[in-house]
């Protein structure tokens, strides 16, 4: 099964997360109390190991003002990608090469982690997958880029991006990016208000 304790391991540990890319009412870099427990889980297909029934509440954010997570694909090749949550994975879908894109709303559960999982071949989700994880609580969405399930973009790096202004480039190889999770205790978990949109932009040094 793949997934990524990440936010789970930060939870466990009870600190706080440096923080960048944060919305306009905060500094950027500043540390803040990061969600505890549930709160801090992101998603892994069919078992939930952490979230429990009790954690999951529907946001007072209205679905209409909630941002998006966003795919782009500048490729020359169709990709393929899995939306998680605690519980399930929804079907496959592919995202066409040169432009092709794909979107979905923040998820309006809170505490309730998704994981866009994303790879080169169709098929099941165990397989290479860059992923883009996010977790909405309290009115912010704490979201990070994850490499611990394989590099499929190795050879072509991608942008990993949020409509309030960060643009966190990963290049080819791929293998030491700033931000980016290799293991459950490197990389950066981001955070900004849950009305803004964040998104990978895949073969490509910009978000599009």
């Amino acid at each position: 099964m793949y997934f990524t304790a990440a936010l789970a391991a930060v939870a466990a540990m009870g600190s706080s997360m440096l923080v960048s890319a944060a919305p306009a009412e905060y500094s950027s870099q500043i540390s803040i109390a990061f969600p505890t427990g549930a709160q801090a889980v992101t998603a892994h297909p069919a078992v939930p190991t952490f979230v429990t029934g009790s954690s999951v509440q529907e946001d007072a954010t209205d679905d209409a003002a909630l941002g998006d997570s966003n795919v782009d694909n500048f490729c020359t090749f169709d990709v393929y990608l899995y939306s998680c949550n605690e519980q399930e994975c929804g079907a496959e879908v592919t995202v066409a090469a040169n432009g092709g894109s794909w979107s979905a709303p923040i998820s309006s559960t809170t505490d309730d982690g998704v994981s866009i999982k994303i790879g080169t071949t169709s098929g099941e989700v165990e397989k290479a997958i860059l992923q883009l994880e996010y977790t909405n609580s309290g009115g912010l969405v704490y979201f990070d880029a994850s490499q611990i399930n394989g590099n499929p973009f190795g050879d072509y790096g991608y942008t990993l991006g949020d409509t309030v202004g960060l643009e966190s480039y990963c290049a080819p190889p791929c293998t030491d990016c700033a931000g980016v999770y290799y293991s459950g205790e490197d990389g950066t978990v981001y955070a900004i208000s849950n009305t803004e949109s964040i998104g990978f932009s895949l073969c490509a040094h910009s978000s599009g």
